[in-house]
């Protein structure tokens, strides 16, 4: 009889997650004290540094975008008009807060499982 002794691999996943946006069509709000496991995970990344390089990008990118629209009110406004979208202030400000909260974790961490 043959005895095989394998190795355990741990496959270690790094989250970029963000606290959800609750009630976006009505009142749009943040709990950004809710528990990491009620958090969204937006996108999952073989490492530290490729998780943190995109969050800082796609974070420039989009805050950049969020606050051009937060200061052209009039454009907004136009925008909100038009039922084909829904630009709520409110909302991109929720949107803009839960970007600024936005964090990697690994995907081994307590905290994602609620415990």
């Amino acid at each position: 009889m043959r005895c095989f002794h394998g190795a355990v691999v741990a496959v270690i996943v790094w989250c970029l997650i963000r606290p959800a946006i609750y009630d976006p069509i009505n009142n749009p709000h943040l709990q950004p004290t809710d528990p990491l496991s009620r958090w969204q995970i937006q996108r999952k990344f073989d490492s530290r540094d490729a998780c943190e390089k995109f969050k800082s990008d796609y974070d420039d990118t989009m805050l950049k975008m969020l606050r051009v629209v937060q200061e052209h009110p009039e454009d907004l406004k136009k925008l909100s008009e038009d039922p084909q979208h829904h630009f709520d202030p409110r909302y991109l400000k929720a949107a803009t807060r839960s970007l600024e909260l936005e964090r990697c974790i690994n995907s081994d961490d307590s905290r994602l499982k609620g415990k």
